[in-house]
């Protein structure tokens, strides 16, 4: 059975995106894995504040340089 393509405008997939990382993703147990297309639970050794899976090196998180307490945060946060 073909999946049934749904139509979103770009500033309802804004909003979906916004929404979903600020009140559904838990960066505390949770990251982004881009090979598997999709998350997957952290391993119990990440302590960092947002982690994705590189698909290129698996061993490298670009989320790394995400600070908890930066005031970047903060202001996403608040």
């Amino acid at each position: 059975m073909p999946l049934e393509k749904e139509e979103f405008s770009v500033s309802q997939l804004i909003y979906n995106f916004f929404h979903f990382y600020s009140y559904d993703f838990d960066p505390e147990s949770m990251q982004i894995d881009i090979p598997k297309g999709g998350f997957s639970y952290k391993d119990e050794h990440d302590t960092s504040a947002f982690s994705i899976i590189d698909p290129f090196d698996l061993h490298n998180n670009p989320g790394k340089h995400v600070k908890t307490f930066s005031d970047e945060h903060m202001k996403i946060k608040d």
